[in-house]
């Protein structure tokens, strides 16, 4: 079985990134609309910058998985979205994995705010787009697999 894991490019752990909460969120769009990055910012400023990087697995088959890194300051050519209060602080986050084929992905992550509401984000049905559901955020969702192909694990 081959394991394609996120690629995380920050330091600590990721689950502490997620519990700091965001207030606001910027997509990154190419010239034919979908999403190619997300930015989810911080109340300081920094952010965490979300893309899917593609992985060939097998001659015509390649699966998306996540790529997280820092950011800080501005990003130019974006729509940004504030986001609900509840997904301020201390979200609880899962990944969504992927397995199929003989391969297990880590595709997506589900930020869940303190209401209740959700916030998706998982690699596109196009190489290289991130399709995204969150309140506030218009958005065609667009994943790579139907969300029910997926299971929820922890985020360590």
């Amino acid at each position: 079985m081959t394991v394609i894991p996120y690629k995380i490019s920050i330091p600590g752990r990721l689950a502490d990134e997620f519990a700091r909460g965001f207030k606001s969120i910027s997509v990154e769009r190419l010239a034919h609309g979908r999403p190619i990055a997300i930015f989810l910012w911080h109340a300081d400023s920094e952010g965490l910058k979300v893309q899917s990087v593609m992985h060939d697995v097998a001659e015509r088959f390649e699966v998306g998985a996540l790529e997280f890194s820092r950011i800080t300051g501005t990003v130019s050519e974006v729509s940004e979205f504030d986001l609900p209060g509840e997904f301020g602080v201390g979200l609880k986050a899962s990944k969504l994995v992927l397995s199929t084929d003989g391969v297990t992905v880590e595709s997506g992550i589900v930020l869940q705010g303190n209401r209740g509401n959700e916030m998706v984000l998982v690699a596109g049905a196009q190489p290289y787009t991130i399709a995204i559901k969150a309140p506030s955020v218009v958005e065609e969702f667009d994943p790579e697999y139907p969300l029910s192909k997926y299971s929820r694990e922890p985020i360590d």
